[in-house]
């Protein structure tokens, strides 16, 4: 994408749609204008061929997932187009500019944080998704400048009032209620033993007796494990109801502290459960949680402010469009963006610094 003055985009505009085109080639031409911005057909076949690529190559999508993705794509990259040609504009409003120092910061930072040593393997990393440096720099200098406008424009608006952050805390107690934890170990009587069912049986009644009339499960594991007839101590660690499987969750919630279960059938054979403390249910004070809630509150407020924000530099600006068909209707939900925008702008909404990586497609 560049910049260009009004009567020379009009003029680039007419010269490319003028061009003649051989059978079966692709002439490119201006799709999209907004105010001094203007986006080309090669742009937006380049961005959807890096994107497809991305989905093509990333094995933790399912295949509905897949091809999903891949029937949203053109709709998908020309949103983002016209999004990103919204906020260029804007930095061209007001006059904002990044320098070449910024450029270097931000791309060390992302070299530190992707442990890449030398410019000689940031440059190898660029060339394995078909990027130079100067195209890398232009991205880097485009991002700071989108998030330098939405900086200034939006996220300096959103501010949350403790006040406000304590009417949600007491609205919400339920999602800050820590629920009741229980410390077991446990040691099962194995099903792949010598033993009979019957046998087995007995010993685990058995082992249970020894246990409740105060004998030790270490001492006790270790001596029917040398007989390779039950396992050692397993430690389950502290957990609640719902992470421990349902076969031994009831047994273990009906015991009191230092209790042992009775003989459980269950996976691997017949297990006995001892109880070594609990955890009552409790709510997170206040205190320990603002900070969680300051920082969703502050996300949900950017969320709504950069949708009104996009909205409103859409209505404002000069646009003209002539999108390939299978982009039509990009412009639908433009205020709610399909990609998060704290991904757009490479940053959190905590305050942390920029947290962009080396890009898995051209931009």
């Amino acid at each position: 994408m560049l910049r260009i003055t009004a009567l020379s985009s009009v003029l680039a505009a007419w010269l490319l749609l003028s061009l003649p085109a051989a059978a079966g080639e692709v002439v490119n031409q201006v799709i999209l204008r907004v105010n001094d911005r203007i986006t080309t057909l090669y742009d937006y076949l380049d961005r959807r061929a890096g994107v497809r690529q991305e989905i093509l190559r990333n094995e933790q999508l399912s295949p509905e997932d897949r091809e999903r993705l891949l029937a949203e794509l053109p709709q998908r990259v020309m949103r983002d187009i016209f999004q990103e040609l919204l906020l260029e504009s804007r930095a061209d409003q007001l006059e904002i500019f990044v320098s070449q120092d910024e450029i270097d910061e931000e791309i060390q930072g992302m070299m530190k944080r992707n442990e890449i040593t030398s410019q000689e393997q940031l440059v190898q990393a660029l060339q394995s998704f078909g990027m130079d440096m100067e195209k890398f720099r232009q991205q880097f200098e485009t991002e700071i400048r989108l998030q330098k406008v939405v900086g200034q424009e939006v996220r300096s608006q959103v501010t949350v009032e403790e006040d406000e952050l304590r009417r949600v805390y007491r609205a919400n107690l339920d999602a800050f209620t820590l629920p009741e934890q229980r410390n077991a170990r446990e040691i099962i009587i194995l099903e792949e033993s010598s033993l009979s069912p019957e046998e087995r049986e007995s010993l685990a009644q058995e082992t249970v007796g020894r246990l409740r009339a105060g004998g030790s499960l270490e001492a006790i594991a270790a001596e029917l494990s040398d007989r390779q007839v039950a396992s050692g101590v397993i430690d389950l660690g502290w957990v609640t109801s719902s992470e421990i499987d349902p076969s031994l969750q009831a047994p273990l919630w009906e015991l009191s502290a230092g209790g042992v279960s009775d003989p459980i059938a269950g996976r691997g054979g017949m297990h006995i459960l001892q109880l070594a403390g609990i955890k009552e249910a409790t709510t997170e004070p206040f205190s320990e949680v603002k900070n969680r809630i300051k920082a969703r509150e502050q996300n949900r407020l950017f969320a709504e402010k950069f949708e009104n924000y996009l909205k409103e530099l859409a209505e404002e600006a000069y646009i003209v469009d002539n999108v390939p068909p299978d982009a039509a209707g990009y412009r639908e939900g433009v205020g709610a963006p399909k990609r998060d925008p704290f991904t757009i702008l490479g940053e959190e909404i905590d305050g942390s610094e920029p947290t962009a990586e080396i890009p898995e497609g051209s931009r």
